[in-house]
């Protein structure tokens, strides 16, 4: 294999694994998935050819039970629909609605960031010399700008979880079992259930939407 051929297999898995969770962890804002218009995902040209449509895209998320059962399943969406099995109040309806609104603007903003940073990135990386000196800033910049979002989205699920009392929460395991029966080994992972229900189940390890990038997500 050519030197070139190399160093853009290279740089393409160099990006790859930089990409920090973050499109699919919200789920769909009504049937997609990630962060919002062309979301935050893949680049077009060189790059989205390079990863292709499978890495940590649609191929690689969807379990047996959707991608709404995915591991990164969308917690306050779930807590929303369960409302009667939780009991939830009014005013603590209203909270995780608030919550997931505010998140959705905000990562359709963060992706917005994301996809023009990755289009540059692709820019470069049609050139035929490559400048290693503006390749690494830019794939470190995405990189910081995914796992920006990744953080916000822990906090906007850690802000839900606060709204619920501790015998809600309880519920919600018991939803979260229920679920995970039916849709097979889909549903939320062990993070959901284990202890905190924030574990690495939830947040799952990549969560980098499929080429083009999904709908905006919903918490």
């Amino acid at each position: 294999m050519r030197t070139g051929s190399w160093m853009l297999v290279t740089v393409a898995l160099a990006v790859a694994l930089a990409l920090p969770a973050s499109a699919q962890m919200m789920g769909p804002m009504g049937q997609g998935g990630a962060m919002g218009p062309q979301g935050g995902g893949q680049g077009g040209g060189m790059m989205g050819g390079m990863m292709g449509g499978g890495m940590g895209g649609h191929g690689m998320r969807e379990g047996r039970g959707g991608r709404a059962l995915s591991h990164e399943g969308p917690l306050i969406s779930i807590m929303l629909e369960h409302k009667q099995d939780l009991g939830l109040n009014a005013e603590q309806e209203r909270r995780l609605r608030d919550l997931r609104t505010e998140f959705a603007k905000e990562s359709i903003r963060r992706g917005a960031e994301i996809r023009v940073a990755e289009i540059e990135l692709d820019a470069l990386l049609e050139q035929d010399k490559w400048d290693l000196a503006k390749i690494e800033p830019k794939v470190k910049q995405i990189a910081s700008l995914q796992g920006d979002l990744r953080l916000a989205r822990v906090k906007t699920l850690e802000a839900g979880r606060s709204v619920l009392t501790a015998e809600q929460l309880e519920k919600l395991k018991q939803v979260g079992h229920r679920m995970r029966a039916m849709g097979g080994s889909g549903m939320m992972g062990p993070g959901m259930m284990g202890p905190g229900m924030m574990g690495p189940g939830m947040m799952g390890p990549g969560m980098t939407p499929g080429p083009g990038g999904p709908p905006a997500p919903r918490q």
